[in-house]
């Protein structure tokens, strides 16, 4: 899995325990319930794609079944994504969401960390058909658990719908994942796609738990973005903590490839 960066003063909890007694026990119950059914194991890669309504739609997916890491991977400088309100609803505050800018570097970084690299085409590779590699497997989502390593963690690489992922994701993959289909229509809209092989990875038993030290840490994110007033409440109670806190509601720990992770 990817690892954090975390400051030298940073204590995991240490936040949580310091904003709990301003949270209603039922809502600190529903955060840690959450937190508990939270995996790191999939990964979701969007590579060039800025389509609001789409991607929003896949970041709240996510969310709803409890995958947290993904990277936004522009190449092109022009290219940002920005969430669709309407449909996200917030998921995006609950996920650890990493910029990158170089495709070597991304795919050597998830490479390094073991990642198993499954780029999604459409079932006949008709857009990606130029840098196919034909070496490479096709996987449904029906067989995930067979044609892929549960133990692993693994990575879904979405490209745009016109040039689909850049050649070389097909040099590293473990297998082609997509969706079958049955009926007239030929391909589905990336976020229903998305959604079938997020449940399907879930299904197939990509859902490894948090370690420890990182349900200690979400729950400092989820208090620390969540709390009304939270600065002042540290400040007055344990200014102590005003640096982690400070850390954690600028976003400091979701540095991209190019920063060192401890």
């Amino acid at each position: 899995m990817i690892p954090f960066s975390f400051p030298p003063d940073y204590e995991p909890g240490a936040l949580c325990a310091a904003l709990a007694p301003w949270v209603k026990a039922e809502r600190l119950q529903r955060i840690q319930s959450v937190i508990n059914k939270r995996s790191r194991q999939v990964l979701v890669v969007f590579e060039n794609t800025h389509h609001a309504h789409n991607i929003s739609a896949i970041l709240r997916t996510m969310e709803a079944f409890g995958f947290l890491d993904l990277f936004f991977l522009y190449s092109n400088d022009t290219l940002r994504f920005r969430p669709s309100d309407s449909v996200d609803r917030g998921a995006s505050q609950w996920l650890f969401v990493r910029p990158a800018q170089d495709p070597q570097q991304l795919l050597a970084y998830l490479l390094k960390h073991q990642y198993q690299i499954l780029p999604v085409s459409l079932p006949d590779f008709a857009i990606t058909s130029s840098c196919y590699n034909e070496a490479v497997p096709t996987i449904s989502c029906n067989q995930f658990q067979t044609a892929c390593q549960t133990d692993k963690p693994l990575a879904l690489i979405f490209g745009s719908e016109l040039q689909g992922v850049s050649a070389l994701w097909h040099q590293h993959a473990h297998g082609y994942a997509y969706v079958p289909l049955h009926g007239f229509t030929e391909s589905l809209n990336v976020s229903v796609c998305a959604g079938i092989l997020l449940q399907s990875l879930r299904h197939a038993g990509f859902c490894k738990p948090l370690e420890p030290y990182e349900k200690m840490f979400l729950e400092d994110i989820y208090l620390a973005r969540t709390v009304e007033r939270a600065y002042t409440l540290v400040q007055q109670s344990q200014p102590a903590l005003l640096n982690s806190l400070e850390w954690i509601q600028a976003g400091r720990f979701l540095k991209g490839v190019e920063e060192p992770h401890a």
